[in-house]
């Protein structure tokens, strides 16, 4: 009789298999808990980064002379929970004066409520329009918050240059008032206003002076005196003089004044002047 060789495995009884299936199955379990975890902790990180730190809304004012508004500053944490009792330091970044809740002293001096947010005022005066380096700040100066970054407030004006006459006919001397108004229709002193005219069909000019600062009312004078303006059986000419402010190019728009020349021989003058000869029979 030939004897077969014993088996080379041996065959597991049923609690073998019940403790090979209970240990992979720990290490599945544990598998997920890990991956859970790293996607939690990716949560947390975005919700840093989406939800924590310090607002204010708006996040620009029209900061005019005279003009007045109200501001929210809030404040969350990494879980975008609202943080109450904080009182928040600010810092003005412009040339003109600012007034936050009625001081130019930080900090505000009032703390945010239980939605962590607080509300206050806002004056200014003397800042310049459309300037990208005019803006105000707030922050924590100390505290487990001081790190996260301030909030930044743009601060802007708006102002109009006007023009008293816009058009004159003829020839002779003409005082042209030019006056500077912010949006909130204040007055702004101090400006340089410069003109730039030109003369077109045979006419000429003079005007004075060249550049004037505006006074405390915000207007500046020019004297415009034109030459030339009547012509007989012609066209007449003109001259366009564009004020604007240097100091503002682009921020301020121009304000125009146009001097019309005249065909005497139009005007239906009885009687005509010589210089239009015999009327048309």
């Amino acid at each position: 009789m030939i004897r077969l060789p014993p088996l080379s495995f041996a065959i597991l009884s049923p609690l073998s298999y019940f403790n090979m299936g209970l240990c992979m199955r720990w290490k599945l379990r544990s598998l997920i808990l890990c991956c859970l975890w790293l996607m939690a902790a990716s949560g947390e990180a975005w919700a840093v980064k989406a939800s924590g730190g310090i607002t204010v809304s708006p996040t620009s004012f029209t900061a005019d002379t005279g003009a007045t508004g109200t501001i929210q500053i809030c404040i969350r944490d990494a879980l975008g929970s609202p943080i109450s009792y904080v009182d928040f330091n600010w810092t003005n970044y412009s040339a003109g004066t600012v007034l936050i809740g009625g001081s130019t002293a930080s900090p505000l001096g009032t703390s945010t409520d239980s939605t962590g947010c607080v509300s206050t005022t806002i004056s200014a005066a003397g800042v310049a329009p459309n300037q990208a380096t005019d803006y105000v700040t707030f922050y924590l100066a100390s505290g487990p918050y001081r790190t996260f970054p301030p909030a930044q407030l743009n601060l802007s004006a708006s102002w109009t240059l006007q023009a008293t006459p816009t058009s004159i006919f003829g020839n002779g001397t003409t005082a042209l008032v030019l006056t500077l108004l912010s949006s909130s229709l204040t007055p702004q002193p101090n400006i340089f206003i410069q003109e730039a005219c030109t003369a077109s069909g045979g006419m000429f000019y003079s005007i004075s002076p060249s550049a004037v600062q505006t006074d405390t009312s915000g207007k500046a004078t020019f004297s415009l005196t034109p030459s030339g303006a009547v012509v007989f059986n012609a066209t007449p000419g003109s001259v366009t003089c564009t004020f604007s402010t240097p100091s503002y190019p682009s921020a301020v728009a121009p304000a125009t004044v146009v001097a019309q020349g005249l065909d005497a021989c139009k005007l239906n003058y009885l009687p005509q002047p010589p210089q239009c000869g015999d009327p048309a029979p």
